[in-house]
């Protein structure tokens, strides 16, 4: 066994964060439980616990066989071109309110989405969606819910037709001040 080489090790607060990048697994070690990951690691011979189990199931180790490079391929791959899932990322407008240090979109130009748009919009991505396919929409721009009236328009006519929909938004976290 071995750590994968996409997970990131931390410590925080005398603990050991494990962050593995490519399947967004998250683990918290004592230190102690990281000095038996470690021996583990390195020693061949040692039985494989529950926790070491469950470090493998979730990628945080894997076996010293385990060509990761190829596994990204194909994790990847299979993310990109999964046929149950349909994604669309729509910008409803490129205005922004926010007044962002480090925006790099000075002087762009603002543009919001005309009802038609967003009607023609809807219209496109439910002929693209077949029926055992869930839609993901992520909703992109400036700040889009300054493009609101389409975001109803895109969402109204597509909840109609009864599609499986996921919703990703950008997010503003309390702690992020622009």
């Amino acid at each position: 066994m071995k750590l994968s080489q996409y997970t990131i090790v931390e410590e925080v607060d005398n603990e050991i964060l494990l962050y593995n990048s490519v399947y967004s697994a998250i683990v918290l070690l004592t230190q102690s439980e990281f000095h038996d990951l470690q021996t583990f690691i390195n020693n061949d011979n040692l039985e494989k616990t529950e926790l070491f189990s469950y470090l493998e199931n979730q990628n945080i180790i894997v076996s010293d066989e385990i060509d990761e490079e190829a596994r990204l391929v194909s994790v990847a791959n299979e993310k990109r071109y999964n046929p149950s899932q349909v994604t669309f990322t729509i910008a409803p407008t490129m205005n922004c309110n926010f007044s962002c240090f480090y925006c790099y979109e000075q002087g762009f130009r603002q543009h919001t989405m005309t009802t038609e748009t967003a009607k023609k919009t809807a219209e496109f991505i439910l002929k693209n969606v077949l029926p055992h396919q869930s839609l993901k929409v992520i909703w992109y721009g400036g700040e889009p819910l300054m493009g609101l009236n389409s975001i109803k328009v895109i969402s109204e006519i597509i909840m109609k037709n009864e599609k499986n929909i996921k919703v990703s938004t950008q997010k503003l976290y309390p702690m992020v001040i622009c």
